[in-house]
């Protein structure tokens, strides 16, 4: 079984000369390794002709945002089963060969999610962004909320299955106007098609939280703007499901805040603040943006 490894890139060649040398590391063959690159310079093309590898498959695009990068690794991928990882991340030795083992077990399995780990490089405002520390193995079948699922930064999917469900919205995630959501986008519309994913333990990488305070706010916002949009995206087709994901997010961020505050961790309190003023926005984003496709 191929397996396309997906890292999409824009302007940050020191975090991806560090992540592609350890995505090449993996002992699993065969593959190919699919660099992304939506950069406004020619650094990360040198990092990428400098490693000289065969498996290595560059593609610079025009493109702008996450979603629209994955999107042209989906067009343009020969594996069997896409991976995607992100650039701020070290693969572990043993992460292809374990997705790999998971999609052979179960050929009813549509997707897998793995471990995310911190690897802390920055002082920290608030719990680190794109972690999934659980050591228990799960089926998901059915609607239900895809942050339980996983995320971004470990998560591969059958290039069939993906193709049907249909691309990354290009309206969600970083370098697009609703900064985030995207993957739990996808991953929910699997899930209403009546895919199953699996969460595992097995497949590894490391997230690097790099970012100083001020960034790491900036990206708690962010993830509000996504967890809003996405919600709204869903309210607007009739699903009541997305109003409870909302109000869940909206109860725990209060609660962040709350803890924050009580506890005089003005971190923790501004990372919640910065969060639920992004799912507010992200709400009222989303919905003018649908209401402006549907005038067209």
């Amino acid at each position: 079984m191929k397996i396309s490894a997906v890292i999409c890139t824009r302007d940050r060649p020191t975090l991806l000369a560090d992540c592609l040398p350890s995505v090449l590391a993996c002992d699993y063959q065969p593959r190919e390794v699919i660099v992304i690159d939506q950069s406004s310079d020619a650094r990360t093309r040198d990092v990428v002709a400098n490693l000289r590898h065969a498996d290595v498959v560059y593609i610079p695009s025009e493109t702008r945002g996450l979603s629209a990068a994955r999107n042209v690794a989906v067009e343009r991928a020969t594996g069997a089963v896409l991976a995607f990882t992100d650039d701020d991340c070290l693969a572990d030795r043993g992460w292809l060969g374990a997705l790999g083992d998971e999609f052979r077990a179960d050929p009813t399995v549509a997707a897998v999610c793995g471990r995310s780990l911190p690897l802390i490089e920055a002082p920290l405002v608030a719990h680190p962004a794109s972690v999934r520390t659980d050591q228990v193995r799960r089926v998901f079948s059915g609607p239900c909320s895809p942050w339980r699922v996983g995320n971004g930064s470990n998560m591969a999917f059958r290039t069939a299955a993906l193709r049907a469900v249909g691309p990354f919205d290009e309206r969600l995630g970083p370098g697009a106007r609703l900064r985030g959501g995207e993957e739990a986008d996808l991953i929910y519309r699997l899930l209403k098609r009546g895919s199953q994913i699996l969460y595992s333990p097995g497949p590894l990488v490391y997230h690097r939280q790099w970012r100083n305070p001020s960034q790491q706010l900036s990206l708690a916002y962010d993830y509000g703007v996504g967890i809003g949009a996405f919600c709204a995206k869903y309210l607007r087709s009739g699903d009541v499901r997305a109003l409870r994901a909302l109000g869940g997010w909206v109860l725990a961020t209060l609660a962040d805040l709350g803890r924050g505050l009580c506890t005089r961790d003005p971190g923790r309190a501004q990372a919640a603040g910065r969060l639920l003023t992004g799912l507010v926005l992200g709400v009222v984003r989303m919905m003018l943006l649908s209401r402006e496709r549907e005038h067209r």
